[in-house]
């Protein structure tokens, strides 16, 4: 899944950055796609969920352990409130690595980025037990 993304990303560019590009000050997404964006953290999450790894011992405070709940229910994820903040965190990484690297950071360090996405990719997915 986070190479088909970064695959799509890299072929379209343009697409990426309207979906997770830098929002215009004060725009609210339009209800009929927030659906389409919560069916990609999903299926980026579903191979975790469904391998049903034993999350490392998380502190979630009340306010968190409730956005956690309504998010995993708004992405029909049947997972523990701890094991929705290690995804949405997997999530966050890969989505700011791409950006990183869509935006020219990694000139003069590491271009291509190719080896350095499958190193994150392997490291996220071992945390997540995946």
């Amino acid at each position: 899944m986070c190479h088909a993304v970064r695959e799509w990303a890299l072929t379209q560019p343009h697409r990426f950055a309207l979906i997770y590009g830098s929002a215009i000050p004060g725009y609210q997404a339009p209800p009929d796609t927030i659906g389409a964006a919560g069916r990609v953290v999903r299926a980026f999450c579903m191979p975790v969920v469904e391998a049903r790894p034993a999350p490392d011992a998380v502190h979630v405070g009340r306010v968190l352990a409730r956005q956690l709940v309504s998010t995993r229910g708004a992405l029909e994820l049947d997972v523990l409130p701890e094991v929705m903040l290690l995804l949405l965190g997997a999530f966050a990484r890969v989505i700011g690595l791409l950006t990183l690297e869509l935006n020219g950071h990694f000139v003069g360090g590491f271009e291509p980025a190719d080896s350095l996405f499958d190193a994150l990719v392997a490291r996220e997915a071992d945390a997540l037990g995946a």
